[in-house]
């Protein structure tokens, strides 16, 4: 009798990441709208189907009015309609609809596993965090705060699956990098942060950093969603990109041109976000010894001392 419950005791420890993980989200999957809207459109003029869309956006107006076509944005009118030109266009050529269903099919399994493996290393994820899956949009994923959810009440994660197929993305990478965000942003909650661009290179690259533990079988252009970025984070190049972030690391966080340069895919410079490579880099040097859920804890007083050390020890060319 004794053995039985040791066993049981066993089985209920071994299962309780996923219990707990299978608490934590709320996933939103609008699949079934989807398809409703789909069987509906498909073959009709566009006016027609954008009136069939715009009844399957009333159904979500934080995500469609608030995030993918703010109406705060001039011009969102016409961004929406070149959007949806552009979206309707893909699901109607051969398996165009299909792809992005079979991948909306797959988010709740993706999602939980994820989850499960923040229960293991990065517990405490809000309880019924929600995640929101959406079929058009203008992202591959978005946190944002309770302000902007106000249907639900609190900070959420939104998934573009389009856009994500579009750019070859991995579902579970993004998952992990998104809601690696969610984790870090409650932590920080009353802590200061957000002042200077070691805020940007710590967020982003933490989270980089994160999705790849998490996902340690995927290859580097998932984890970074870029095959140029991927080919270029060597430690070499991280090495003279240190040198240069290190002017910047005092700036106001508001710094747009910087931002712009280091961290968004808008940016001029002819690598993209280097920023990410190079935050991962920082976050990996700086994990040795340390828990995922204590560096999260960091507030910017503490990170910004330890990323100036990494980044000297990194241009010095003794990454450590």
């Amino acid at each position: 009798m004794f053995r039985l419950f040791a066993i049981a005791g066993l089985v209920s420890a071994l299962l309780a990441p996923a219990a707990a993980a299978a608490q934590a989200l709320k996933v939103v999957n609008t699949l079934s709208d989807f398809r409703q809207f789909w069987a509906a459109a498909a073959g009709k003029p566009f006016a027609e189907q954008e009136q069939l869309f715009s009844a399957f956006e009333a159904r979500y107006p934080d995500i469609y009015q608030n995030i993918v076509f703010p109406r705060s944005d001039t011009g969102w009118k016409e961004r929406r309609l070149a959007r949806l030109r552009e979206a309707f266009a893909r699901m109607a050529a051969p398996g165009g609809f299909a792809r992005i269903e079979a991948m909306m099919a797959r988010a709740d399994t993706i999602a939980a596993g994820q989850a499960a493996a923040f229960a293991r290393d990065l517990p405490g994820l809000a309880r019924g965090t929600p995640v929101i899956v959406i079929p058009v949009s203008t992202f591959n994923a978005a946190v944002r705060p309770a302000e902007v959810m106000t249907s639900y009440g609190q900070r959420a994660l939104v998934i573009g699956v389009d856009f994500l197929l579009d750019n070859g993305d991995a579902l579970d990478v993004v998952f992990a990098h998104e809601l690696f965000h969610l984790y870090h942003f409650d932590r920080l909650e009353g802590k200061p942060y957000g002042s200077t661009m070691a805020t940007p290179l710590w967020i982003e690259g933490f989270a980089t950093y994160v999705s790849e533990r998490l996902n340690p079988g995927q290859p580097a252009r998932a984890i970074y969603m870029d095959d140029a970025l991927a080919a270029a984070c060597t430690d070499a190049n991280a090495s003279a990109w240190a040198v240069q972030f290190l002017t910047l690391l005092g700036r106001g966080a508001g710094d747009a041109a910087a931002q712009k340069d280091w961290f968004r895919i808008t940016g001029d410079a002819p690598l993209k976000r280097r920023g990410y490579c190079l935050g991962a880099k920082v976050a990996a040097h700086l994990a040795q010894g340390e828990t995922l859920a204590s560096m999260a804890a960091w507030d910017e007083t503490v990170y910004e001392a330890k990323i100036g050390a990494a980044l000297m020890g990194m241009a010095a060319g003794q990454q450590r």
